[in-house]
């Protein structure tokens, strides 16, 4: 190897160093099920795995509420270092069993997306649920109505899903609904031209990568949670920014329609 070769291997990984220290993006994590031995999907994490994660989470950064995240990014500041966003998926009904209590007793903020015409189906939330956990505790956000892979759909078919989303949410809640989950992260300009117009505040994918400063409000980017990520090395690795920069050197087709083992 050359001497030119191993200064660029050195410089490279400086820049890398470099760009995750001063860039370090705020990790928005992304998790769907929490049950007890992958009942659902390959996305769920048993209920153990997840209490280490979130209490790994509590000693070593900031856990901060979606609004409190959406703020800095309007306001064009960083939030302070290790900080990080914890949102979930679906609306099963063991969020409201096993995920809630904890999440109130160790007072952890976290955004839940409901697919509003699953509401009441075996398995998942039923709206007294959801009321009961519309709180400073709980955000709940939209995940359309039906959970259709929106570019597969007209345009005012995804008009409808966002729009009714947003007002079957509002009037059960009895809360604004600000933020809305693009379902299996597919979506495109005109999809998140239409989140804006529908009148949400931002919208989130299942894309990796960075989400800097003002851009990209929806689109926002986000890091899928499994029962591989228990160990405190995965844990920290997809935490570090590293991870966020290296996946944007390496990006994954947006939107897999990957089947899942609950109602499509």
């Amino acid at each position: 190897m050359t001497f030119w070769t191993l200064a660029s291997v050195f410089a490279g990984g400086a820049l890398a160093l470099w760009a995750a220290e001063k860039y370090r993006p705020t990790p928005i994590l992304l998790y769907h099920f929490i049950d007890g031995e992958h009942e659902k999907s390959v996305l769920s994490v048993s209920l153990s795995s997840f209490h280490r994660q979130i209490l790994h989470l509590l000693k070593n950064y900031r856990i901060v509420s979606l609004e409190e995240f959406l703020a800095a990014k309007r306001e064009g500041r960083a939030l302070s270092e290790k900080s990080v966003v914890i949102t979930f998926d679906d609306g099963d009904d063991a969020f409201y069993t096993k995920v809630y209590p904890f999440l109130l007793r160790f007072k952890v903020p976290a955004a839940l997306f409901i697919i509003t015409d699953w509401v009441g189906r075996a398995g998942y939330l039923t709206w007294d649920q959801i009321r009961s956990m519309s709180n400073e505790i709980v955000t709940i956000g939209s995940h359309t109505v039906t959970h259709r892979y929106l570019p597969d759909l007209s345009l005012d078919d995804v008009r409808q899903e966002f729009v009714e989303s947003k007002r079957i949410l509002e009037h059960e809640t009895g809360r604004p609904v600000r933020f809305l989950s693009y379902p299996v992260g597919g979506f495109g300009t005109d999809i998140a031209r239409l989140a804006r117009e529908a009148g949400y505040a931002a919208a989130l994918t299942t894309n990796r990568g960075r989400n800097m400063m003002q851009k990209d409000l929806y689109a926002l980017k986000r890091i899928k949670m499994t029962e591989s990520s228990v160990s405190w090395h995965s844990l920290s690795a997809k935490l570090s920014g590293y991870y966020q920069i290296f996946a944007e050197l390496f990006p994954k087709e947006p939107g897999s329609k990957a089947p899942r083992k609950y109602p499509a």
